[in-house]
């Protein structure tokens, strides 16, 4: 499993960069995902695309923006775009879930439309609301969970474009439900909670930027002009680790990444990826995966 782990966690640490479906059908259709990556579903990322999160089994904690939601089978999420959202495993407890990534000019329609003024284009720049998680109570009585099912089987059969105009009508049924039962969605200015999604994108982007380098707590806090005690607790608060354990932590996916695709040596993923030597990158990997790098390229 450790693959498939390791493909999973790399939805990306900063802005994503997986294409979502194609040109003619721009949806991403990601069902029945179990596996995880240390503590994580998916770790901190956010995308152009909204995202329609459906629990099929079991629980998994849930963190978008810095809000915390215990999410539990039933229960239905739509995640605007451009925010900052991850997800954990709880311990002992597995979830199966699913996942549709779809671009806003799919449903969008045409610009002057009043549906896409008063309803859509507010909920394509808000921040997260709590009225866009839906329990499975309020989804039964609301009619969602047949509308979800109906488009998770729509889905299994996209080729069809008579299957993706379904795909789109269901899309907008469900928003529409989403728009009855909490009166529309209106733009978040709250500057606290934007302040922080900015800190934690621009921060993840400098990270990701300099993997090859030796990053310091004093060069990541110049970042966003804090002292290392108060990046160190805003960091901790984002991401429950120390920065520089999180620095670790990309820096063994890349080096997954680099592994997998097996046309450099362990000296040159070693450096590409930031690690003093080989030795000390075959020590690390090996701590944090069970086998070293070259038991895991053969793998």
């Amino acid at each position: 499993m450790v693959l498939h782990e390791i493909n999973q966690a790399e939805m990306g640490a900063l802005r994503e960069q997986v294409v979502h479906g194609t040109p003619a059908f721009p949806v991403g259709w990601y069902p029945h995902l179990r596996s995880y990556w240390q503590e994580y579903y998916f770790i901190p990322h956010w995308h152009r695309e909204l995202e329609l999160i459906i629990v099929e089994s079991g629980q998994m904690e849930l963190v978008i923006q810095g809000q915390s939601f215990l999410l539990h089978s039933g229960m239905v999420l739509l995640i605007p775009p451009n925010v900052l959202h991850t997800a954990y495993r709880l311990p002992e407890k597995d979830c199966c879930f699913s996942c549709i990534v779809f671009a806003p000019e799919f449903i969008a329609g045409m610009a002057q439309e009043t549906i896409r003024q008063e309803l859509l284009e507010p909920l394509f720049v808000s921040e997260f609301h709590e009225d866009l998680l839906i329990t499975s109570q309020v989804a039964d009585v609301l009619g969602l969970s047949e509308a979800v099912h109906q488009l998770l089987e729509a889905l299994d059969q996209k080729e069809q474009a008579v299957q993706q105009l379904r795909v789109k009508g269901l899309l907008l049924l469900i928003l529409a439900t989403l728009f009855e039962q909490k009166g529309g969605i209106s733009p978040n200015n709250k500057l606290s909670q934007k302040l922080q999604q900015d800190r934690e994108k621009i921060i993840l982007g400098y990270m990701a930027d300099h993997l090859a380098e030796k990053i310091t707590l004093a060069e990541l806090a110049s970042q966003l002009n804090l002292s290392k005690e108060q990046f160190s607790r805003f960091f901790r608060q984002a991401f429950r680790r120390s920065p520089l354990q999180y620095v670790t932590q990309m820096r063994l996916q890349k080096a997954c990444r680099l592994l997998l695709q097996g046309n450099l040596t362990m000296s040159e993923v070693a450096e590409a990826c930031g690690f003093d030597n080989s030795n000390y990158f075959a020590r690390v990997f090996k701590q944090r995966f069970g086998m070293s790098p070259s038991e895991f390229q053969r793998k």
